[in-house]
């Protein structure tokens, strides 16, 4: 019977923790109290999408104006004509993971397949940047939209977790790969990721591109990942109570 008790919690579990997940869920509610049918586990890919919660862009000419409730942010390299170093913007973002987290802790056999962090391309300024590259860092402390400027912005890993090329034209999603922040650091990838341009520009007119947020409406950076969960596929018929029985 403890078995049957831990199939019943970790079953239960999945149930309240993947609610934001399309699952078949079949209702058994049995007649009379029966024998237990066991039916062998089923591994399942899991597909949760996450939204933003925070968003925002900093800059450094202006180091403690804070432009959190803007519906774009912006990415620029620092270096302008001569080799002047104050041009820099650098675009944040945050989501809440503690589902994630928790199917982690409560479901060992959970596994992180692949997580992409998706961003808005609508439009550049100044100079064409097709083919620049934008470098993503794992933010380490926390932030807030709402307060967040230059001078106040949260510290980030040293090494780029990934590098995306900005492509052709506007109009398309921009991707990250954040597999391994989520894989090796999921606790310590709770404070988001910075987006910065660390290519030299040295002139007038610095490329600028533009991404949207949360605060458009649509479009928002969204962070996409895929677990794989082993799930409790047992069917619990011995005490006349209706038992879900996932597929």
């Amino acid at each position: 019977m403890k078995n049957v008790t831990k199939k019943r919690t970790k079953a239960a579990f999945l149930l309240l923790i993947l609610t934001s997940v399309t699952l078949s869920i079949t209702i058994a509610v049995p007649i009379k109290s029966q024998a237990i049918t066991p039916i062998e586990p089923t591994t399942k890919i899991i597909k949760i999408k996450y939204a933003v919660t925070d968003d925002a862009y900093i800059n450094k000419g202006h180091p403690n104006t804070n432009r959190g409730s803007r519906n774009y942010m912006v990415v620029r390299n620092t270096y302008g004509y001569g080799g002047s170093s104050h041009w820099a913007w650098e675009s944040l973002v945050k989501f809440d993971l503690t589902q994630i987290v928790l199917m982690k802790h409560h479901l060992k056999d959970a596994k992180i397949v692949s997580a992409t962090l998706k961003l808005y391309y609508y439009r550049w300024k100044d100079n064409y940047p097709a083919g620049r590259e934008l470098s993503l860092y794992r933010l380490t402390n926390d932030w807030s939209e709402k307060t967040v400027t230059w001078n106040t912005k949260p510290s980030s890993a040293s090494e780029a977790t990934d590098i995306a090329v900005v492509p052709n034209s506007t109009g398309v999603w921009i991707k990250f790969n954040v597999t391994k922040d989520l894989k090796e650091n999921l606790e310590n990838s709770l404070f988001g990721w910075k987006i910065t341009d660390n290519n030299y520009w040295g002139n007038t007119n610095i490329p600028i591109v533009f991404f949207r947020t949360k605060e458009y409406g649509s479009y928002i950076p969204t962070l996409e990942v895929k677990v794989q969960v082993t799930l409790p596929h047992q069917k619990f018929q011995d005490d006349g109570q209706a038992i879900a029985v996932l597929r």
